[in-house]
């Protein structure tokens, strides 16, 4: 359950029965400075799972150029609020870096102009 971690978590990928779909984001990169956020492998099984996937397979079945990650929050308390306040931020901000289209149809579409 969500409620029990302690820090940041981003999931990986998201399961619905024997499909497992996972983000296209390069999750290691993302967490490579930050102290606490970790991977999951694991979204809960519930409605988490089933929502992650469910956005996964949209972007996935209509093509549009964009990204995804799940990101659990823990409960926010005095302890923890500035380094999963700060790690959010930093998050936010490499994915507002982050290229959603695949190289090879940029690549295309520059070519034919």
């Amino acid at each position: 359950m969500a409620e029990s971690r302690q820090n940041l978590t981003i999931e990986s990928r998201a399961t619905q029965g024997e499909n497992i779909l996972k983000t296209q984001i390069n999750l290691d990169k993302l967490i490579a400075n930050l102290s606490t956020t970790t991977i999951s492998h694991d979204a809960g099984k519930f409605v988490c799972e089933a929502l992650y996937y469910g956005v996964l397979k949209y972007i996935q079945d209509t093509q549009i150029p964009a990204n995804c990650i799940f990101l659990h929050i823990p409960i926010i308390t005095p302890k923890n609020e500035a380094v999963i306040l700060s790690e959010i931020l930093e998050i936010m901000n490499y994915l507002s870096f982050y290229p959603t289209i695949p190289v090879e149809i940029c690549y295309n579409e520059f070519n034919e102009q």
